[in-house]
């Protein structure tokens, strides 16, 4: 994941800014392949390109007590006509949302939220 998002803060240069934080406190935990991967390219698929703001992603993956927290968040530019009536997320999401329902069940948290200047993304997945 982190040579994911240093490949694609050098295609995006100045335009994007993008923060990849993980706690030194997590140790070495499994994960299934792919399920914080799609997250982050879903992030950097839809951030924002608008040349008159600045345009931002930012990567937060540290625990919380018996809970590992991943918190995505980038910037996003959508039209007005676009925006109504859509609930966050495509087939993508939905797909990730039934993988982890199968891996997980009760042991995970998945919240999207879609501000229509920000899009968020905040999984827990408990650890033990």
């Amino acid at each position: 994941m982190k040579n994911y998002v240093e490949m694609e803060e050098l295609r995006r240069g100045d335009m994007l800014e993008a923060s990849y934080n993980i706690s030194d406190e997590i140790g070495y935990i499994e994960i299934p392949p792919l399920i914080l991967l799609s997250f982050v390219e879903n992030a950097f698929k839809h951030v924002s390109t608008d040349f008159h703001t600045k345009n931002w992603i930012h990567i937060h993956i540290y625990p919380q007590s018996e809970w590992l927290e991943i918190f995505i968040e980038n910037t996003v530019k959508k039209e007005t006509d676009q925006i109504k009536n859509q609930q966050p997320g495509g087939l993508g999401l939905a797909n990730i949302r039934k993988r982890l329902e199968i891996i997980y069940g009760e042991k995970h948290s998945l919240k999207i939220t879609d501000d229509q200047k920000t899009f968020k993304v905040l999984l827990t997945i408990k650890m033990i």
